[in-house]
This record gives structure tokens, sequence and C-alpha cells, in this order.
């Protein structure tokens, strides 16, 4: 597990009552990176919490599909996916809004007796199951799993309630930055088509001295006669211009902004 900031070293929030006491920064390139990230906070801020070393595993709700799974350890993932391939176990429980709270002295109980088997094979002996709001209407389940007994005490529950606030506002923040980003992506890749289409159009009017609505019908009809979309043609016949495709502000602007990022990334 890579090493995580400790909880004093996470940026504060407002602190006011019914608002996150700090903010988690689970900025990632896809919905199970960040659930990954997730669950791997979770571990540490809870294990700082109580001085116990903790697995932690995250159920987050598909349509149409299971649930898929996530969590920090091999054996924390098959213990949570016996318990949620069951329909009243501590996962399914925390997916129906309840919290649920396992120790070992529930291994004797009817009720549980089935879904503690899981965990006891796998060398946990307390559980605790939380529902987790990552949005309007998506509810996941957060479970921490210890080896030790009698580690979810009332102070353990009150941090795990605070992280609990933090990582739905952390997770709706990085979604929200992934769909930003997809959508500048698909403008940028839009704007970069365009362009092509009204600097070929300006090759056609230079050669034939037409108008630019001329041009862009003879870049059309090229275009259907080829069988392939108009930037495609236009690229083309950049492509075969002498000296190659003329520059254009907006491009000159992509590579600027591309630049330093390469640079970074090969420094």
């Amino acid at each position: 597990m890579p090493q995580l900031p400790p909880p004093e070293d996470l940026l504060p929030g407002a602190g006011a009552s019914g608002a996150a006491k700090f903010v988690l920064d689970m900025r990632a390139d896809s919905t199970d990176a960040s659930l990954t990230l997730l669950t791997q906070l979770a571990a540490s801020r809870l294990a700082n919490a109580t001085g116990h070393a903790m697995d932690c595993t995250v159920s987050f709700p598909n349509p149409y599909q299971r649930p898929l799974l996530l969590g920090t350890s091999h054996r924390a993932l098959c213990a949570a996916q016996a318990d949620q391939d069951t329909e009243d176990g501590a996962a399914p429980q925390a997916l129906a809004g309840k919290l649920t709270i396992l120790g070992q002295h529930h291994a004797a109980s009817p009720r549980w007796s089935a879904h503690w088997h899981s965990f006891a094979e796998a060398g946990y002996r307390s559980v605790l199951s939380t529902p987790l709001l990552l949005g309007a209407d998506r509810t996941a389940a957060l479970t921490f799993l210890c080896a030790l007994d009698n580690v979810f005490t009332p102070a353990a529950v009150l941090a795990v309630d605070d992280f609990v606030l933090a990582a739905g506002n952390g997770f709706q923040l990085a979604d929200q930055l992934r769909a930003a980003r997809s959508v500048a992506e698909q403008l940028s890749s839009v704007l970069a088509r365009r362009t092509s289409i009204d600097v070929a159009c300006g090759v056609i009017m230079g050669r034939n001295r037409c108008s630019y609505e001329e041009a862009t019908r003879i870049l059309a009809r090229a275009s259907q006669q080829g069988g392939s979309r108009m930037h495609v043609t236009a690229e083309a016949i950049l492509a075969r211009a002498p000296g190659g495709a003329p520059g254009t502000h907006f491009r000159q602007q992509t590579n600027q902004h591309a630049a330093p990022e390469q640079s970074q990334e090969q420094a």
C-alpha cells in the first residue's frame, strides 16, 4: 500500500456541524481508481484513529450488474465478496442504508453465524460496514475489517462518520473533474477538426479562386466521393499541400500547452 498522509496532513475543511472536517483528494483517471484510492485513505485514516491495522473494501452499485468491489488486500476482497453475495450481510445492509457492526461475539448468533464465517476464515474479528453517499442517487458500502476484537468503539464510529462525509464529497469532486475534463477533450477535438476544415477550405479557395462557401461544397463533395468525413479529407488535403499543413493559432496554442506536460513527464 502506498504511503498516505496522516489525518493531520489532510486539508482542513469548514468543520461546521454536518459539514466535512477535511477534504480528501481523490482525483484519478477513472471511477475504479478513485474508489481504490478511497479504500486506501479509509484504511489509513481509521488505523490512525484506532491504533490498529485496518483493511477496507468498497461495494459500488452498477446498474444491471453485480456491485463493483474494490479493496486494500486480497483477503479483504475475498471475505467481502462472500458477504456481498448474501442478501442480508454487512455490505448489503449498508447498501440499504444501515450501519452494521460485527464482532467475534456475533459468531454464535443465528442471524450472523453464516455471514461471520467468511470474515473469521480470513482472520477478521471486527467488521464495520457503513453507507457511503456518493451523489444524489448513488450509495456505496464502505467496509472496515480488523483482526482484533472490540475495535469499533463509539470514538471509532465517530471517526468513520467524519471520513464517510469527506469521502463522499471528495468522490463527487473527482467525478465532476473527470466529466469536465472529458467535455474539454471533446471540445478540443471538435475545434481541431473544425480548424483542419477551415484551413483546407482556405487552400481550396487559393487554388480555385472561389468563395469560402464554394470551397466548403467542394470539400463536402470530395468527402462524399471518398466515403470519409470532412475533417479526414481536409487533413489529407493539408498533408499534400506544399510545405505541409499551414500552422494555425489553435494548433500552436495546443502544442504550447502540451509541451510543458511532456517536459514534466520526461523529468
